[in-house]
């Protein structure tokens, strides 16, 4: 879960939502007290005053810095359902999530019916069938599925259901591969979770050649004592790299007059350190079976990292950038974190902050993957306000955001009214049916 901060120290944390192919959709957004750091997001679900902060924050920061082009998933209180209150965010890019702790009476489920026909994509979050839930169904877009609270059986027969009527499936607290992959064979359209960060590694795994040099590229790229023509000899070796490399600095961004034509001139424009980072990033993307989000987390720690080490005055902070980047290589590679570490010739420091967070370069890592899976801060980790790491998190996610954004949109809310709630009734007793088994 990332976690960003607006000026009144109250901070945002955002949990990836991705698609069967693993590609990011949008993000669930929930608040946090950057003030106490209060990992409280899942307690104030649903909660009025945490609303308002969210809602505020959202408009003080732009919901485009939050989550770039993709659906945002915010759960809303009781007064933004029943339309005592308006919601300031238009409806192309909203998904009004209905918490389980909101009482669901006559006005809610009138003003969830006049969000549906604005074009509001409607999601049921933490669902589990009871009646109290059957004046939404109509309406429902998403409806979230914890596959904690559900059995094998259970989440089979409401996956069935909701495909069948048209309603998106999300399997949430998916954290293991192997969830992942039941989910997915169950037919489930959309997930939550961390299983993405997780290396799938099986006993007796051949790993393939092309991993075995992008081991060793990253050995010679990060090695301390390598200049500018180990460098360039190490990336020249895979043509592919260098292809991409030569295209990334002749792109638009650098606003070249003359083009750069070879790796050595890539060196000298640009400098040794900017080009190992370039180089570390170009290699974690040609992993081509692995999901965006996995590439894009790992440059968001990276980016984080530096920042972090930054605003502690720490004179190598490309040295930062690097660990962060290269800590999720081991659910890149599908290879246990130690062995990929113990191939690169890298210090001992290095490897005690990817191994064991040590370090000042472990600490700013810990306190990333902190803010990631919304859990407290150690105490005196780092000599930094929480709120000044949030920035600096929030300055990292909004730099990726605008340079890695991706259009990903799901089916509008369209479905005619009469229509939902025709299917309505008869969709609530298969739903608690579905639920009663064991």
């Amino acid at each position: 879960m990332t976690t960003l901060a607006s000026s009144n120290t109250v901070s945002l944390g955002r949990q990836p939502i991705l698609d069967a192919k693993q590609q990011v959709i949008g993000y669930e957004l929930l608040c946090r007290d950057a003030a106490t750091d209060m990992a409280a997001a899942n307690r104030l679900k649903g909660d009025a005053g945490a609303t308002d902060v969210l809602v505020s924050a959202l408009v003080e920061i732009g919901l485009d810095s939050v989550v770039g082009d993709r659906l945002a998933f915010v759960n809303f209180s009781k007064p933004f359902l029943d339309g005592t209150t308006d919601i300031p965010h238009q409806a192309d890019q909203l998904v009004v999530e209905v918490p389980p702790s909101v009482e669901i009476d006559e006005a809610v489920a009138s003003g969830i019916r006049k969000l549906s026909e604005q074009g509001y994509r409607i999601a049921l979050s933490d669902f589990v069938y009871s009646p109290r839930w059957d004046p939404l169904l109509p309406y429902a877009d998403i409806i979230k599925l914890d596959v904690t609270k559900l059995t094998e059986k259970q989440l089979r027969a409401h996956v069935q259901l909701l495909n069948d009527n048209d309603i998106a499936a999300l399997a949430v607290n998916v954290e293991t591969h192997e969830q992942y992959e039941m989910c997915s064979e169950l037919g489930c359209a959309l997930l939550q979770g961390h299983f993405f960060s997780q290396p799938n590694v099986v006993d007796g795994k051949v790993v393939r050649t092309s991993y075995s040099a992008l081991i060793q590229t990253l050995a010679a790229v990060n090695t301390l004592e390598a200049g500018p023509d180990e460098i360039e000899a190490a990336v020249s070796q895979d043509p592919a790299l260098a292809h991409k490399l030569m295209k990334f600095v002749n792109s638009s961004a650098y606003g070249r007059r003359s083009p750069v034509d070879s790796v050595q001139q890539a060196i000298v424009y640009l400098g040794k350190e900017t080009v190992r980072r370039m180089v570390n990033l170009l290699l974690m993307t040609s992993v081509n079976d692995k999901p965006t989000v996995l590439t894009r987390t790992a440059l968001v720690r990276a980016t984080a990292c530096k920042n972090l080490a930054h605003a502690m005055g720490e004179p190598n902070q490309d040295a930062f950038f690097t660990v962060g980047l290269l800590s999720l290589i081991d659910a890149m590679l599908d290879r246990p974190l130690d062995g990929i570490v113990q191939e690169l010739p890298v210090t001992d420091a290095f490897k005690e902050a990817l191994l064991e967070h040590r370090g000042a370069m472990g600490a700013c890592l810990d306190a990333v993957i902190a803010f990631e899976l919304n859990e407290p801060l150690a105490p005196d980790n780092l000599p930094l306000m929480v709120s000044d790491q949030c920035k600096a998190y929030l300055d990292a996610v909004t730099s990726v955001e605008q340079n890695e954004g991706m259009a990903s949109m799901l089916p509008s809310s369209g479905r005619r009214i009469d229509e939902a709630a025709f299917r309505g009734s008869a969709y609530s007793k298969q739903l608690a049916a579905a639920t009663a088994e064991a």
